[in-house]
């Protein structure tokens, strides 16, 4: 935005308070070039650092896109046949494909037993016990 205006350093010297009067601050800012591939590992990084966790946590209510990230990658890597490598899939391709699927409707049954726990203790004596009996049988 342009604001058409004459600035006198000689007058705004003699204005009370100066330049500081005019409540100006001007902060210097040049846009860093980057390179596509610069751009995608960010946008990579950001996917992988902050979205799929957020996601995971519960955190992000939005789904993210990998197609689109595919596009954009195929686009900033200069790839075009990213494109080509991955396509949808219908339900009976899925179906038709020979995955192993859980049922929808599953039943377990839980068992208690109460049976002794395996302890070090028991273990050592268990171990002295195999090793006594293997010896018992050969008669020197």
């Amino acid at each position: 935005m342009r604001i058409p205006a004459t600035f006198d350093s000689g007058k705004a010297a003699m204005q009370p308070g100066g330049y500081d009067s005019y409540q100006m601050s001007i902060e210097p800012y040049t846009d860093i070039y980057r390179s596509p591939e610069q751009r995608f590992q960010t946008l990579l990084s950001l996917w992988e650092r902050l979205i799929m966790p957020g996601v995971q946590l519960g955190v992000v209510d939005s789904t993210p896109d990998m197609q689109q990230l595919m596009e954009i990658a195929a686009q900033y890597l200069d790839l075009p046949e990213l494109k080509q490598l991955l396509r949808q899939v219908t339900p009976e391709e899925q179906m038709m494909s020979g995955e192993a699927r859980q049922s929808p409707t599953t039943t377990r049954n839980y068992v208690r037993r109460s049976a002794p726990g395996p302890t070090r203790s028991g273990n050592a004596m268990q171990a002295l016990t195999m090793m006594g009996s293997g010896n018992g049988n050969k008669k020197d």
